[in-house]
């Protein structure tokens, strides 16, 4: 929060979003979000409050996320399309009170036990809340938002990160890769996976644009290219059937102004790696990491590859890797291990899941702190990075 409350008081009236034909300032953002924050204390909402979050991309859903932040509670994003039964799930195990949404989406959540608060039909009465800055009322160990899982392996887990990971996350990626004013970033990607958190959070903190995508620019590669081209985006994260997509169907030499390209989710194949520099030679990151260790983990700049694979590089800022046999022991260079994750993005655990929590989150046994159990088998390769090999399972 301090980080975005910076970059609003440095350029206030520089454009911080555009979405479709409208644009707004750092300025109108921070007062806006300010103005929320006021009303959501009023409300009594208080720090570690967990705070739904039922919108689709927008001007108001990024401002929720800030106000709700600012007030020292904790987002939850909801999707407005989920099935009734995974919103209930989710609202009745997070305990949410509070539900910030439209008035379009109320009606599909009047079984909600919470308070709506419809941003559009009510703000009105939002604003009257002053729009001044005031000092953020937690800590960094306080959180910052709780994402579900798919449920694609049984019950959906709400993973709890705090403003102390995100903070570390966002901060390594703005001077990892030298994120600016003058970049134009892309949030595409559904605001309930935590590959959106970078999007959104990392051009807010460093002075960029960011550029809301239309709701069904994943089902539309013109649509993806249209909007790469017309907003003059500069760097975008694909998963890699995409990036494969648009390869395949020409699009990807169109996006002329992309200055770096991100590819996580899933292996990255070199046949896309070289395709990618035949189309244009756009600098390429590899990234790696489970929700419950904050977006990204570790990273790896393609350059020259000769691999039969491509690596998921080395750890992120304050982030320790490890490779461990059944035994709990490092393995050594080349030999295949479980991959474990400790430092200071792990998620705080899972919510309503102590059982779950003790199971994945283990002491350390080289040193302080915990380490997270990915499940992910891996290895050391001589060079220092670690080769991805599939789940363990």
């Amino acid at each position: 929060i301090d980080l975005f409350k910076e970059q609003a008081e440095q350029q206030p009236e520089a454009i911080a979003l555009i979405f479709e034909e409208e644009e707004m300032t750092y300025k109108e953002l921070d007062e806006r979000s300010n103005q929320l924050a006021r009303y959501l204390m009023d409300q009594g909402v208080k720090t570690e409050d967990l705070i739904g979050v039922c919108l689709e991309r927008s001007f108001e859903m990024i401002t929720a996320l800030l106000g709700i932040l600012k007030a020292g509670a904790a987002y939850v994003p909801i999707d407005a399309n989920y099935p009734q039964e995974r919103i209930s799930t989710i609202l009745k195990d997070a305990g949410i009170n509070v539900l910030l949404t439209k008035e379009a989406y109320s009606k599909n959540l009047r079984d909600a036990k919470a308070n709506l608060i419809e941003l559009d039909s009510q703000w009105s009465k939002i604003s009257e809340f002053k729009k001044e800055a005031f000092n953020y009322p937690g800590s960094p160990n306080h959180l910052a938002y709780v994402i579900y899982t798919s449920g694609s392996t049984g019950k959906p887990k709400g993973v709890c990160i705090s403003h102390q990971a995100l903070a570390n996350q966002i901060s390594w990626f703005k001077e990892q890769f030298a994120v600016n004013a003058e970049d134009r970033i892309l949030n595409k990607t559904p605001y309930t996976f935590d590959a959106s958190v970078w999007e959104i959070f990392v051009p807010l903190i460093s002075g960029s644009i960011l550029v809301l995508a239309p709701r069904d620019i994943l089902l539309n590669l013109q649509l993806l290219t249209k909007t790469i081209q017309e907003c003059q985006i500069s760097r975008l994260q694909l998963v890699p059937a995409l990036l494969g997509k648009l390869l395949k169907e020409n699009e990807f030499s169109e996006c002329s102004s992309l200055k770096m390209l991100f590819c996580g989710g899933d292996i990255l194949s070199p046949d896309l790696v070289q395709q990618v520099k035949e189309a244009g030679d756009i600098p390429l990151i590899n990234l790696y990491g489970p929700t419950e260790t904050t977006i990204q983990a570790s990273f790896h700049q393609i350059e020259i590859e000769d691999r039969s694979c491509i690596p998921i590089g080395r750890a992120v800022s304050n982030t320790q890797l490890y490779i461990i046999n059944k035994q709990v022991e490092a393995q050594p260079v080349g030999v295949p291990g479980e991959l474990y994750i400790g430092g200071t993005q792990l998620a705080r655990g899972y919510l309503n899941r102590p059982d779950l929590t003790a199971e994945k989150f283990i002491d350390n046994p080289f040193g302080e702190g915990r380490l997270y159990k990915t499940g992910d088998l891996a290895r050391w390769l001589p060079d220092g990075n670690i080769e991805f090999l599939g789940r363990i399972d």
